[in-house]
């Protein structure tokens, strides 16, 4: 805070509140409470509901009887502790949030994004979030050999996804977001919603995008199976995504490692075969499956030790998509896969 000249930050997402407190209790939809770190102090506004929970010791606790109350609070605080400059959190903060915050801070305080800050502060994981997230991507690992004998002629995604989605409940997780199975036609949708539609004999094409959330981290793994019979077409198209994959996992070797230069490898070479990828080639994950940083064109992050990704190039046609996509730890000198499905190429028949 010091190096970016801000005397206080108003966080009010309930992964950032999670991160820096360890309670996972608040609502991502509700504002059930948020922080307000200063120089001198750490304070947390919540309501009567959550007054009996174990806060860390550094916090303040100050019970705030509505949605808006804590912006009165802050504005005590900010007289107190002569604050004159506070960051908040640009992609969380509502606009009905930010006319309060101005109003109470009135020409007392300048306010700014922060954003960029809070990121870097838990892109690199500690060994003891590493091993949650070791954790989780085993139990995906073995989510998507679960599903594979699911999977049948008739089946609807919508029964897949259940079934992936009551498997993590049973290994003591739960889905870090809403499994994707698409059939088809519906592969070419990146981020298609599961759907009633069942499996038929024209469906070659099965993507399935699967991650556990355990003890409050995530896991995401992408894989692109086979229905009935693969054509050589198909086999080149799979052959060029798992190649690209390769290449960008390859890029993470290089003592210059850039988010930039790791998805240039991959989208450079699956656009010298005739495809273009509408989605970045990966992204960071933690307690949020999308954190920083991402893995796009336009990012010049340097990659480093610690930071966990995930790698994930994709071809989608108006027949179908493939993707494959593993979670990975960035070591010193190159990663390691935390994701171990086998990714040779699976044809069901039945």
């Amino acid at each position: 805070m010091k190096q970016e000249c801000f005397d206080a930050i108003l966080i009010v997402s309930s992964d950032l509140i999670a991160y820096y407190t360890g309670i996972f209790n608040f609502s991502p939809i509700e504002r059930d409470a948020c922080m307000f770190i200063t120089l001198q102090n750490a304070y947390i506004f919540t309501d009567s509901r959550f007054l009996g929970i174990s806060y860390p010791k550094e916090f303040n606790l100050i019970e705030t009887s509505a949605r808006s109350g804590a912006y009165s609070a802050i504005n005590t605080i900010v007289d107190a502790e002569k604050i004159q400059k506070i960051g908040y959190e640009e992609s969380e903060l509502t606009v009905k949030e930010y006319k309060l915050l101005k109003k109470v801070v009135r020409q007392k305080a300048k306010i700014a994004d922060c954003t960029s800050l809070l990121s870097f502060l838990r892109v690199k994981k500690t060994p003891k979030e590493i091993n949650k997230i070791k954790k989780a991507c085993k139990i995906t690992d073995s989510a998507f050999s679960f599903i594979l004998d699911k999977i049948y002629l008739g089946v609807t995604e919508t029964q897949l996804a259940q079934e992936i989605d009551n498997f993590f409940k049973e290994k003591g997780a739960t889905p870090a977001f809403q499994s994707i199975v698409a059939f088809g036609k519906n592969a070419s949708i990146p981020h298609h919603h599961p759907s009633n539609k069942k499996l038929t004999l024209k469906d070659t094409y099965i993507l399935l995008d699967i991650g556990a959330r355990y003890d409050n981290y995530c896991s995401d793994l992408s894989r692109t199976i086979f229905f009935g019979s693969v054509t050589d077409e198909i086999r080149n198209q799979y052959g060029a995504v798992k190649l690209a994959q390769e290449k960008a996992l390859c890029a993470l070797k290089l003592k210059k490692r850039t988010a930039q230069s790791v998805d240039s490898r991959a989208r450079t070479y699956l656009k010298q075969k005739g495809y273009t990828i509408p989605h970045a080639v990966g992204h960071g994950l933690g307690i949020h499956v999308h954190e920083a940083p991402t893995i796009s064109p336009a990012n010049h992050t340097v990659l480093e030790e610690n930071m966990i990704v995930t790698i994930e190039p994709g071809v989608y046609i108006p027949k179908g998509g493939i993707r494959i996509e593993d979670t990975v730890q960035i070591t010193e000198t190159g990663y390691k896969l935390l994701t171990h499905s086998t990714k040779e190429i699976i044809v069901i028949r039945n």
